[in-house]
């Protein structure tokens, strides 16, 4: 089996290090930005429309208890995108924009 064929479950892991370190070990490709989920329905159900304009933001990784805030006040746009390379330095494939 080809290392490029090899699947990860990160389920299998009993932290995300542990699951981090197994991607670098098998010398897995980057997780391309397209494949990245961004989930708005909470922040729409919050504020009754979709996230935009300027200001501080803080988005959810994959099931975390906690946001992360995006340092510095920047459009919807520019937070996402920084936020969108954050999930893929860390394996991530789901990120929900906090309200």
């Amino acid at each position: 089996m080809k290392r490029s064929n090899i699947i990860l479950d990160p389920m299998n892991y009993t932290t995300e290090a542990s699951y981090v370190e197994a991607c670098r070990i098998a010398n897995l490709p980057k997780l391309a930005l397209s494949m990245i989920h961004v989930s708005v329905s909470k922040y729409v159900c919050a504020h009754g429309h979709r996230p935009r304009g300027w200001g501080m933001w803080a988005f959810y990784f994959d099931s975390a208890a906690e946001p992360v805030w995006i340092k510095g006040s920047m459009t919807y746009s520019e937070a996402l995108r920084k936020a969108k390379r954050i999930a893929q330095s860390q394996r991530c494939t789901w990120i929900e924009v906090a309200t």
